[in-house]
């Protein structure tokens, strides 16, 4: 695993992120979890697993219904897109007359009974599931159990040579939705034929069965005028029995689905669902319009659930009151409030034909404006406002009313269809903007869980869907560019060769790269292009080993078949072949010389004079077969390690041993030398990673190098600072040299890494797997996004300086380390009387750095290039100092502690230009808004008090929190929302201006540390105990990444000014920066 995602060992108490990981993880393999159990196996997190599945499958639905998401039936179709003209059992399929989501219909000839009918086909034909084959046959048997004269009749259900069918009568006309085409249908037409639909329908209520799909194209009209519904292709028992659609899934056509459709709570269809789709239907006969229609199907599901349709009378005054009553009342959100039955709308339609009084009362008015207000509040209570100051002026304007009433009237109803129609566009742009920023969310997942199973292919498609199309508003946030930069980590890939490459050597200079493994061509590549330099053939098996001499002037390579070759590099002259002992060569190395050619023989070391053929010295001692070798820095020693399980240190000169190391519990797969000194690393196949002293012949360190299994390859950097681990885990490993801890993780790879190498002028690492694909990448660039400054005790505390070159980090001993983020150097040291140092805040300029310690400031010139002088040391307080922060100007800072004051000084002079005495206990928290006008407090009392920093004057007092406090910050620019890290975990968030609370972010298990926004105030960032820094969306208070890598609680976290770098420290001893700036600099929208 990598820095970016660290695996930890399981809980006692599994935690709910501990849950669902494991469960994602089970889900990415393809393993079918019952939620239901799961969620019984942990009880006390029952309620929370079962929100997480809410929530996972309604961003499903909006994601299907937003994308257009549709199965992909080419294959099945083969046969059908050819079936016109052919023979199907006792069927002559003449021709397609029809085509839904399940089933293509054919007009046929039977020839048994010689009738023309019409066969309906599965779609997926052979290739249909179980599931589709069920929800075929249950539309034929509810179709078939309905004996009615306007529901089209079933003759015949079967399956013929795997093609699942049923027959069924030849309606020839038109369907509603072709008549309609033409335009609105007298109000008469439109009622008769819906009163004989509702008829029918009320049959198949009674016979048990819901329609759920009733539209205009699923009725068709005889040559008699009659309609006849078709297609039950949707419907469902109302015993319960029979249903195959799944929990949550939203079925139906969205223009005529009922609300509790489009919500797809399958509990709450019934009846009364049909109704509101006749009702959909009536609206469309009489408008020549559905309901309630949007640009895309998730548009109008958002509609249907919350707007109210245009009345149709606005769009066509000839419809009758009545009849507009009648289908407005099909279309109320609440089921109770429609008609009772099919039968009762068929009744009352039959009223409205015989010009009888209808039962349903019209919406008036006030009901309508009742509607309205609820949805527009604000703006209601000025229109309230309008009309009490026209009704005092009515008197005076009666008359002008009188005569003005029908235009008035006809004016007020325009502008309320207008109203209406800005209020569903306005709905369906803020659901729309919802639902975009959930599918974004989602996508970002699913690129950094494609990143951690090194499918960078699929995380790249992942952040390319997160980016905006045209006229879309930017989503991407910093999360996205640090996912982005860890895709782009790897720079060139090399592809070509046919099957393993089993070795890899870097040309000195690192301008060419060569490769070679099982297809027995040797390859040189141009390192900066990745182009193809040259083949060189000539090995009779694989090539196991690859060496190039330092000069450049000489490539070694060995194989299977028991020869050493030496190539002229620069025209790819064979210059000499040299056999070795049976056993094939698996490991060369050139001295620095290039006179000298080490070869892993067998059991045996061969030290060559390649240019004369002749062996110079052979080293015995390895009883099983030699896998890797380095000369050491002095070229007077070898170093090589065995399937033995022992490393060796041997005097390349006498070529007797010196040392014997053992430790491995499998095979030595890589041995290496450090560039200076005596240190050894050897990597093997228990997947360990060791370190020794070739000096005194002892271990060093041991370290699990391989999270998947053995650990393959080895090489260390120029400089000998780092090595480099690749193996069976597919990813590659930096390590730090000093204290052996991991660097970096690159990731990319599909296969099993046999062979890695750091090039000469330290800039690039290369890496080979078994799937023949050679990778390049940055040794540069943090691989996974962060940079790891150690030190020997946990951190307290980190603060970037405005330039975003330096970092101070407080330690817990009181020690101030100044780092170079970029470098990983520390720049400077400074510590603290006793140790008790807390806060550092840096100036505006950058060059004043202020630390609270016992009860006194102490402010130190840091400027960039000089020495750091003596600290300026400020009193003023009568006890302990526990805050300190700069003004946005750096002209004032301002200090609180254990006495209750806030003291506001001079950032030059130290003189105290302000008292702010708080009430409560002790202040501990204290941070400026952007504006520098109000100054932020928090103590013991877990208040949180905003005062005028010019005035001193409280201005307003949050409320209590009864788990604590631990952290305050201001949103950037506007200041106008203030965040807070609490004991209970919550991100607290309040509005500045009113003081209202927000709702809270919920995602740390334990308590929130520390909190810091970005510097656009789109993101804040907050760390936790449970050793997260985590990511959150101010657009929508989602959680937009999670950063694992701390080892334990995160204590600090801080946002560079620029808003590409996240620094994070805690209790592991480590100062972590995330950055996201290659992912700013390769994306060229930005530029």
């Amino acid at each position: 695993m990598s820095d970016f995602a660290v695996a930890v060992p399981p809980p006692e108490q599994p935690t709910l992120e501990f849950v669902l990981a494991e469960y994602l993880r089970r889900i990415d393999r393809g393993e079918a979890v019952d939620r239901v159990l799961l969620a019984a196996e942990h009880p006390e997190i029952a309620e929370e697993l079962k929100a997480f599945f809410d929530a996972s499958d309604e961003v499903e639905r909006f994601a299907d219904v937003a994308l257009g998401r549709l199965p992909d039936d080419q294959e099945a179709n083969a046969w059908l897109s050819t079936a016109e003209g052919t023979w199907f059992g006792d069927y002559e399929l003449l021709r397609e007359i029809g085509r839904g989501g399940m089933g293509v219909i054919y007009l046929a000839r039977q020839a048994g009974l010689n009738r023309l009918v019409g066969v309906k086909l599965l779609r997926e034909g052979r290739m249909a599931g179980a599931i589709d084959v069920s929800r075929f046959r249950a539309e034929a048997e509810a179709a078939a159990r309905l004996k009615h004269p306007n529901i089209v009749a079933i003759h015949e259900v079967g399956c013929h040579n795997g093609q699942h069918f049923f027959s069924m009568e030849y309606v020839e006309g038109l369907t509603l939705a072709e008549v309609v085409r033409e335009g609105p249908l007298s109000a008469d037409r439109a009622a008769g034929y819906l009163r004989t639909v509702a008829e029918a329908i009320e049959h198949a209520h009674r016979e048990g069965i819901l329609h759920r799909d009733l539209k205009p194209s699923n009725v068709l009209v005889d040559a008699e005028d009659r309609p006849r519904i078709t297609d039950f292709g949707l419907a469902r028992r109302t015993d319960g029995f029979g249903g195959l659609t799944l929990s949550g899934a939203i079925v139906g056509t969205p223009s005529y689905m009922s609300p509790e459709q489009a919500e797809g709570d399958r509990t709450a269809v019934g009846p009364a669902s049909d109704v509101y789709s006749l009702g959909a239907m009536l609206y469309e006969l009489i408008t020549g319009r559905p309901p309630l229609q949007a640009e895309s199907p998730l548009e109008t599901l958002l509609l249907v659930r919350r707007a109210e349709p245009v009345r149709p009378r606005l769009l066509n005054p000839k419809i009758p009151a009545d009849l507009e009553t009648i289908a407005l009342t099909c279309l109320e959100k609440n089921p109770s409030q429609r008609y009772a039955s099919a039968r009762a709308l068929a009744d009352e339609l039959g009223r409205f034909l015989r010009r009888e009084p209808i039962h349903a009362r019209p919406i008036g008015r006030a009901r309508r404006g009742v509607r309205w207000c609820r949805r527009n509040p604000v703006l209601a209570g000025l229109i309230a406002a309008s009309i009490t100051l026209a009704a005092l002026a009515s008197s005076f304007a009666f008359q002008t009313y009188r005569a003005l009433g029908r235009t008035t009237i006809a004016v007020a109803d325009l502008r309320e269809a207008n109203r209406q129609e800005n209020d569903q566009r306005r709905l369906v742009l803020r659901e729309r903007d919802a639902a975009q920023g959930h599918l974004y969310i989602a996508r970002i997942q699913m690129a950094r869980q494609a990143y951690q199973s090194a499918d960078i292919p699929g995380m790249e498609g992942y952040l390319t869907a997160a980016k905006p199309a045209r006229g879309e508003s930017d989503r991407r946030g910093w999360e996205w560019y640090f996912l982005r930069g860890l895709a782009r980590q790897e720079r060139i890939t090399l592809t070509g060769q046919a099957g393993l490459v089993r070795a890899l050597a870097w040309s000195g200079d690192g301008g060419k790269l060569a490769t070679g493994g099982e297809d027995r061509v040797l390859r040189l590549w141009d390192a900066a292009t990745g182009r193809l330099v040259q083949r060189l053939e000539g090995h009779a098996e694989a090539i196991l080993a690859l060496s190039w001499s330092r000069d450049g002037a000489r490539i070694a390579s060995a194989g299977r078949d028991d020869t050493v070759r030496v190539w002229d590099a620069a025209t790819g002259r064979l210059l000499r072949r040299l056999p070795v002992p049976t056993g094939g060569v698996r490991a060369l190395a050139w001295d620095r010389d290039g006179r000298r050619l080490g070869a892993a023989a067998g059991t045996e070391i061969l030290i060559f004079d390649p240019l004369a053929a002749r062996v110079l010295a052979t080293l015995r001692g390895h009883t099983e077969f030699v896998s890797s070798l380095a000369w050491s820095p002095d070229e007077s020693r070898i170093v090589s390690g065995g399937d033995d399980r022992s490393v060796r240190v041997w005097d390349a000169v006498t070529a007797k041993p010196i040392h014997r190391f053992n430790g491995h519990t499998g095979w030595v797969n890589a041995v290496a030398w450090a560039p200076e000194g005596d240190q050894i690393a050897s990597v093997g196949q228990d997947g360990t990673l060791r370190l020794w002293d070739a000096a005194i012949g002892s271990p060093l360190a041991t370290r699990t190098g391989a999270d998947g299994g053995a650990a393959l390859a080895l090489s260390w950097s120029p400089d000998g600072r780092s090595f480099l681990t690749a193996g069976e885990d597919r990813d590659l490993t930096v390590w730090n040299a000093s204290d052996v801890h991991r660097i970096r993780t690159l990731r990319g790879h599909r296969a099993t890494v046999r062979s890695a190498a750091w090039s000469p002028d330290g800039s690039q690492l290369a890496s080979a797997d078994d799937e023949g694909t050679v990778k390049l990448w940055s040794a540069t660039m943090p691989a996974d996004g962060t940079q790891t400054l150690a030190g020997s005790v946990p951190v307290k505390s980190v603060a970037w300086n405005p330039d975003g070159l330096r970092l101070a980090a407080l330690d817990l001993d009181g020690t101030i380390r100044i780092w170079n983020p970029s470098s990983g150097r520390s720049l400077q040291t400074l510590e603290t009387p006793d140790g008790r140092g807390k806060a550092p805040t840096w100036d505006r300029s950058g060059q004043r750095l202020a630390v609270a310690q016992d009860d006194r400031i102490l402010v130190w010139n840091l400027q960039v290039g000089s020495e750091a002088t003596a600290p300026l040391v400020l009193g003023g307080h009568d006890g302990p100092v526990w805050c300190v922060a700069w003004d946005p100007t750096g002209r004032l800072l301002a200090s609180a502690g254990g006495d209750n004051a806030i003291l506001i000084r001079e950032g030059g002079s130290g003189r105290v230009v302000r008292t702010i005495r708080a009430p409560g206990g002790q202040v501990r928290l204290l941070c400026w808004s952007p504006d520098g006008r109000i100054l932020a407090t928090a103590g013991t009392a877990d208040e949180i008090h905003l005062w005028n920093a010019t005035t001193g004057r409280l201005v307003r007092t949050l409320a209590a929190l009864r788990a604590g406090l631990n952290d305050l910050a201001f949103r950037p620019n506007k200041g106008d929302v203030l965040a807070a890290a609490c004991g209970d975990g919550l991100i607290r968030l309040w509005n500045v201006d009113s003081g209202a609370e927000r709702p809270s972010l919920v995602g740390h298990h334990g308590a929130a540390w520390s909190v810091a926004w970005s510097s656009d105030g789109q993101r804040l960032a907050s760390a936790g105990h449970d050793a997260t820094v985590r990511l959150w969306d101010q657009a929508n208070g989602q959680e937009a990444l999670v950063l694992r890598s701390h080892q334990g609680a995160v204590w600090s976290v801080a946002w560079s000014v620029d808003g590409r770098k996240i620094a994070s420290a805690g209790v592991d001893q480590t100062v972590r920066v995330w950055d996201a700036s290659p992912g700013y600099e390769t994306d060229r929208s930005r530029r």
